[in-house]
């Protein structure tokens, strides 16, 4: 059952049949940021955390968006790869002081190249005033740069915890907070996915029960560790 969802929400997370891409404006708060205070007020910290922008283009755009990147990370350098389906460049800025990696992602299809594939994501290690300042500066300011308005934002938050910890309140507390009702469920004895919609975000996933929008994972390790994943509108880095 849980290869069934793993293998449907990454056949989503490919398409581009969001049921909305409204973006999020200069000034709005990031759902990232949202996801990690509701963990800290359960005193929970952040491991880890994504953001990704991901939008198609005409393949005419190729040369104009490298040019904004480039002019952007002039120390940087594209690395070019390819595979039987595409052609890749891509750009990796790991910033270490500030604990950020910058990746910027153009994907070329051979079969298809009439259009492009633009992925900028952001990755951290911990959360604090400092990623929450990037995200709500530099990473908005790129985002109305390259993407348009259909642009489509994934978030992710990581957190680990050694020892035993009652996941079932997290969520509640979660739920709580956010107005989430939930659309789907998966329980087994390692791994629990809960798939939900909150009104608090606009952008969603159209599932057979419902639309979706926030994804909340568990997953209990060795050594009584235990693994807290929670994403919008769908958990990008478990897949």
């Amino acid at each position: 059952m849980r290869s069934l969802l793993i293998i449907l929400v990454a056949v989503l997370m490919l398409s581009t049949d969001l049921e909305t891409f409204a973006g999020v404006k200069n000034k709005e708060e990031l759902p990232l940021g949202v996801i990690a205070a509701q963990l800290q007020s359960q005193g929970i910290e952040v491991d880890g955390w994504e953001v990704i922008a991901k939008e198609s283009f005409s393949r005419q755009h190729l040369d104009r968006i490298k040019s904004l990147v480039e002019a952007e990370l002039p120390q940087a350098q594209w690395q070019q790869t390819s595979d039987r389906n595409s052609e890749k460049y891509s750009i990796v800025y790991p910033q270490k002081a500030a604990g950020i990696t910058e990746t910027f992602i153009m994907v070329v299809p051979k079969k298809h190249r009439h259009y492009i594939e633009v992925i900028y994501k952001i990755t951290g290690t911990g959360w604090g005033e400092a990623s929450e300042h990037y995200l709500s500066n530099d990473f908005l300011v790129e985002k109305d740069r390259i993407f348009s308005e259909n642009v489509a934002i994934f978030s992710c938050a990581e957190a680990e915890i050694n020892g035993i910890i009652d996941d079932v309140l997290v969520y509640k507390n979660l739920e709580q907070a956010l107005d989430i009702k939930t659309i789907e469920m998966i329980d087994e004895t390692d791994f629990k996915s809960i798939s939900g919609y909150t009104p608090e975000w606009e952008q969603t996933i159209p599932l057979p029960a419902g639309a979706m929008n926030v994804q909340f994972a568990v997953r209990k390790g060795l050594g009584a560790k235990t693994n807290i994943t929670i994403g919008t509108p769908i958990i990008t880095s478990e897949y």
